[in-house]
């Protein structure tokens, strides 16, 4: 009877903390674009100012 008492705990318990999990922030993908045969970022290249603005600069 114990170990049916701690089971339906534990499950109760990683139901209620299931949501938590979903709340993360997804990761998000940019893509940026270097000119052929030249190692240079160069920003207004292909799109590249507008996927450089939509970047978040915030360090964890």
């Amino acid at each position: 009877m114990n170990i049916i008492k701690k089971t339906i705990t534990g499950l109760m318990l990683l139901f209620v903390l299931l949501p938590l999990a979903a709340q993360e922030k997804p990761d998000t993908v940019y893509t940026f674009r270097f000119v052929t045969d030249k190692d240079m970022f160069y920003v207004p290249f292909s799109g590249n100012d507008k996927d450089l603005s939509r970047v978040d600069f915030e360090v964890d």
